[in-house]
């Protein structure tokens, strides 16, 4: 049914309530414990390895829970550990317990905090990895934006007070945003049209904000090197993701159909799921292959409100 948008993303995302079995309970043991007489759950005994992999499993299902689009509800005493099976048991007074599952759940709980597309899906990558053609789109626009920006902010770089560096970079990486956009539009309307609002999200995209500082904060050539760099290697990964997705989710290349594959398509990687699934299997290869570690800087850190010792 078509529901509003805003009730989509309010939506309760339960693993536990007052009316079912404590998560924990349930996820260690094989017993279906509503079969058991309230004399039997009371006796219900869990074993201490059987408890530790509950809690592993416990962790899976909230890395599942937190990413959904709604709002991930936790019953109380479930980021801690609590058993209880059928009510009444599953209505103990709350207790503090595995600190190890409270601090997994604040970690979720920060990460969906900060990350929009862990929140309402939004992500500029996904949009432009179902068809090489919008993939290609996307890495144009973000190699203009990357290296239009870093040029202008690199030329001028001295003009600029430290203290206005932040909003300077902001205000650059829009206004090439939107003029990427106006090209598109004029020059690859239909480049254009796939990707949507999502051109106009490249004016907040962090990568962008990192191109940007490194035009403040280091020389010229050396800023549009790494822009260059960084240009390529998004363009190189969006496209084997929207390929991968394209001919063996579609059966198509380019928006020309595969006849061969057509009986053998993969119909999830077409979806956000599927997508998000590959990309992520991606991203694991290669920082197996390129391992690398957290370069933002100051000023990237201060365009997400984070403290530089964060």
């Amino acid at each position: 049914m078509n529901y509003p948008r805003p009730l989509y993303y309010s939506l309760m995302n339960l693993l536990g309530s007052h009316d079912t079995d404590r998560l924990r309970s349930a996820l260690a043991t094989d017993t279906v414990i509503r079969d058991l007489n309230r004399e039997e759950q009371l006796k219900l005994q869990f074993t201490p390895e059987r408890l530790r992999q509950a809690v592993r499993l416990e962790k899976l299902c909230a890395m599942i829970q937190f990413p959904v689009p709604g709002v991930p509800s936790i019953y109380y005493g479930d980021e801690q550990g609590m058993c209880g099976v059928c009510d009444p048991f599953n209505r103990a007074p709350f207790r503090v317990g595995e600190r190890e599952l409270h601090d997994w759940y604040a970690s979720l709980a920060a990460r969906r905090g900060a990350e929009t597309a862990l929140s309402t899906g939004g992500a500029c990558f996904m949009a432009a990895s179902a068809d090489v053609r919008a993939a290609l789109g996307m890495s144009l626009a973000v190699l203009i934006v990357l290296l239009g920006s870093t040029l202008l902010l690199g030329l001028i770089r001295k003009l600029i007070p430290d203290e206005v560096r932040l909003p300077a970079a902001v205000l650059t990486v829009a206004g090439f945003a939107a003029m990427t956009q106006m090209l598109l539009n004029a020059f690859l309307p239909n480049a254009a049209a796939m990707l949507g609002l999502y051109l106009a999200v490249l004016a907040v995209d962090l990568m962008l904000f990192s191109g940007a500082e490194d035009a403040l904060s280091s020389g010229l050539g050396e800023a549009l090197l790494r822009a260059l760099l960084r240009a390529v290697v998004f363009a190189v990964f969006v496209f084997v993701l929207a390929a991968l997705r394209e001919v063996f989710g579609a059966a198509s290349f380019a928006g020309n159909e595969i006849a061969a594959l057509r009986d053998f398509r993969v119909l999830l990687l077409v979806q956000p799921a599927g997508g998000l699934v590959l990309f992520a299997v991606l991203l694991a290869v290669v920082s197996r292959l390129f391992p690398g570690e957290d370069v933002k800087g100051a000023l990237t850190r201060a365009a997400v409100g984070l403290a530089p010792e964060d």
